[in-house]
């Protein structure tokens, strides 16, 4: 590949938010009501990204393109278990040999994803600031300790795409 490729999580732009600013949000993952993410207004850029993202690595060789090596933090392209799309993720941890945990910075989620479904994160790919936004509700605390499936459930419900 001779493209360079994202190295570090560093070399990322985040998506500026103040706190005192009114903007349009939709929650894009949903945690508990203590950890969720939102994107901000049009979407239109992330979806123009993902077409790219989609069309440069699926017309990849299979067998070409795998990382060199799996680093915590390290950026990277990953496919989507549940729609075989590819998306801008972290690996957060080593699962197995052949399995890592990645989130995906565009969304928020989780997913663990097996190695073999991982590509290098192309610069150009990094141009547009990640795009999910980690949230919490202020001063509101689940009664007791975690929160409860139900409670996650319901915020999950009241929430999503909305």
């Amino acid at each position: 590949m001779t493209e360079e490729i994202i190295t570090s999580v560093n070399e990322l732009k985040v998506l500026k938010v103040c706190v005192e600013d009114r903007v349009e949000v939709s929650v894009s993952c949903c945690n508990s009501p203590s950890c969720f993410y939102i994107h901000q207004g049009d979407t239109a850029p992330l979806n123009d990204l993902l077409d790219q993202m989609y069309e440069f690595y699926s017309n990849l060789p299979t067998s070409a393109h795998r990382l060199d090596k799996i680093d915590i933090n390290m950026p990277c392209a990953a496919k989507f278990s549940e729609d075989a799309s590819w998306y801008r993720a972290v690996i957060k941890k080593q699962v197995d040999v052949d399995m890592v945990e990645v989130i995906f910075l565009d969304h928020g989620n989780v997913e663990e994803c097996n190695i073999a479904n991982l590509r290098p994160l192309l610069k150009r790919f990094g141009s547009l600031p990640i795009q999910a936004v980690e949230c919490s509700l202020a001063g509101v605390r689940s009664k007791e300790g975690p929160w409860s499936s139900e409670a996650i459930t319901l915020f999950d419900n009241l929430t999503k795409d909305k």
